[in-house]
């Protein structure tokens, strides 16, 4: 059985809540395998409202590193190593709509944060209009020679403290 099977048999295994999912998976350059656990609570209606996806990276069929953070629905991941990005969706009643990226930098086998941003655009007439582009993390314009941040130590606190700081 394939080693990226073998993950995913793993994870669904300690799934025993009703409300888990996997909601993503993906090979990064053909020696990382990413899980995206998604943990959601339903609505009055029985549709899907709040989400707390939890990213888990493994290297052969071992844990290396994981991360969690509230998000409506990631709709993207990129592989171009040694970077993939996180691209995120969330959209509010009246139409206005972000996207979160959260890209990650791989240095000697481990993960660690590169850039974190944020599009706001709404569409107008068939077509996206972009509100606001906002970059609060770029690692080597903000952490020149200083300590970087790990994979593992994201989380929502560390992003809305990253936001407030721009």
């Amino acid at each position: 059985m394939p080693i990226f099977l073998k993950i995913l048999f793993s994870c669904i295994f300690f799934i025993t809540y009703p409300n888990l999912d996997i909601s993503y998976y993906a090979i990064l350059n053909e020696k990382y395998y990413l899980v995206v656990v998604d943990n959601y609570i339903n609505d009055d209606f029985g549709n899907r409202g709040l989400s707390y996806n939890c990213i888990k990276i493994f290297k052969d069929i071992t844990l290396t590193q994981q991360f969690c953070f509230n998000v409506n629905a990631i709709i993207k991941i990129v592989d171009k190593m040694p970077f993939f990005t996180i691209e995120t969706l969330q959209q509010n009643r009246i139409g206005e709509t972000t996207n979160t990226y959260l890209t990650f930098q791989l240095i000697n086998d481990k993960f660690y944060l590169y850039q974190y941003s944020k599009k706001e655009w709404h569409m107008y007439k068939d077509k996206e209009a972009i509100d606001n582009i906002f970059i609060y993390y770029r690692q080597p314009r903000d952490l020149q020679n200083k300590k970087l941040i790990l994979l593992d130590n994201v989380n929502d606190e560390l992003l809305q403290n990253l936001e407030e700081s721009k």
